[in-house]
């Protein structure tokens, strides 16, 4: 019996996740690229909702990009609860492959640097976020 998955017809990613099966969406894309009927959500903040606009999503991007290339866990724990409002995971093991899943599914982050993410994953039995580019 094979493991429900919804694949996006834009970025060809698969995902089994229950909620993105239930709603469409796509988390590479941030979209609901597999639910015709639902209308695209606004980049909103994840704490009060309210629309971000072009220079508050930049300066996301920029944080976010910083604090993952750094591979400081602090600076990369600090980043998501300043945008998330939520904690990473406590297991090193979990933490990690969340930020190495992020780092490969960013095609603008240096490629050796993706590559040693992937290999990382690869090594502890997690699946890259990357299009088979690495």
């Amino acid at each position: 019996m094979s493991q429900p998955s919804i694949t996006c017809p834009k970025c060809h990613r698969t995902s089994y996740n229950a909620n993105d099966i239930r709603t469409g969406y796509c988390g590479m894309c941030h979209d609901f690229t597999s639910n015709p009927d639902r209308v695209p959500v606004p980049s909103a903040c994840p704490t009060c909702h309210e629309l971000l606009d072009s220079d508050e999503i930049a300066r996301f991007r920029r944080e976010q990009r910083e604090a993952l290339l750094s591979l400081d866990e602090q600076k990369i724990r600090a980043f998501a609860f300043k945008w998330n409002a939520t904690e990473m995971p406590s297991t090193p093991v979990t933490f990690w492959g969340a930020v190495h899943k992020a780092i490969t599914a960013k095609k603008d982050y240096p490629l050796d640097i993706r590559r040693q993410s992937k290999a990382w994953l690869t090594k502890h039995n997690y699946q890259s976020w990357d299009d088979g580019d690495l």
